[in-house]
């Protein structure tokens, strides 16, 4: 019997020999993607620093002056449209020295005139760093904020001859040097008379905040109502030099 089961299984064909023996899947080899080309990263730009306009220099005083200092002062005031007339050095107050003194009655800009009708008694210096801060900034802030025409500002004396805040002891005033100006009112074509101490309307106390503010890049010292008692009234601008190298600021 083996011997015949044998001879039918040599008789059968491969498939059927086949059957219940589990197929194996082909074998083969994923793909390979040909490699990247290297590239290399270049790093942002980097971004320029933002340009700061720089305040203007402090102008130091003629100190006495060479008459070569007091002539290019008078030059540069009268360049500028600037009318003033020399003036002579206070007498009889030692204690006090204003460096090539000028009153200065008004400043002419494009064909208008801005009237200082307290003509303030200055030193050069001072008077050419008040004309070009009217100049460059009061009269500009007028237009830009007040959509107005600057005609007029009240300085006071300009010199006079005391201690800081007439305090008795106190050290000297840069107003005892002629290097200070207090403005008290600003007067516009348009809106008038505006008061330092109490403007009338939201306009007028904009561009007082703003000619404050732009003062302390032109003049060493800004003082204002809230500063203190004495400069409840008016801003007081100065460039008398500050610290070691002359160039620091107050402003409050």
């Amino acid at each position: 019997m083996a011997m015949v089961i044998a001879a039918l299984l040599s008789l059968a064909p491969e498939g059927a020999m086949a059957q219940g023996r589990r197929a194996k899947p082909p074998s083969f080899a994923a793909p390979v993607p040909e490699p990247r080309p290297r590239t290399e990263l270049t790093p942002p730009a980097a971004t320029p620093p933002a340009i700061v306009p720089a305040a203007p220099a402090i102008e130091p005083s003629a100190n006495g002056g060479s008459d070569g200092d007091v002539a290019a002062c008078h030059r540069a005031l009268n360049e500028m449209g600037v009318r003033f007339a020399p003036a002579a050095a206070p007498e009889g107050q030692a204690q006090c020295r204003i460096d090539n003194p000028v009153r200065i009655e008004a400043i002419s800009l494009d064909g208008r005139v801005v009237r200082l009708p307290d003509k303030p008694l200055l030193a050069c210096s001072l008077a050419l760093s008040l004309a070009s801060f009217t100049r460059d900034i009061t009269a500009p802030l007028a237009r830009g904020l007040a959509d107005d025409a600057l005609v007029a500002f009240g300085t006071g004396n300009g010199f006079e001859c005391r201690s800081r805040n007439r305090a008795a002891g106190a050290k000297m005033s840069a107003h005892g040097m002629g290097l200070a100006v207090d403005i008290a009112w600003f007067e516009l074509t348009s809106a008038g008379r505006i008061m330092v101490e109490r403007p009338a309307t939201p306009v007028g106390a904009r561009f007082i905040g703003a000619v404050r503010k732009a003062g302390c890049g032109w003049f060493t010292t800004v003082l204002g109502p809230g500063s203190d008692p004495s400069h409840a009234n008016h801003l007081h601008f100065d460039r008398e030099r500050r610290g070691r190298d002359g160039q620091s600021r107050l402003c409050q």
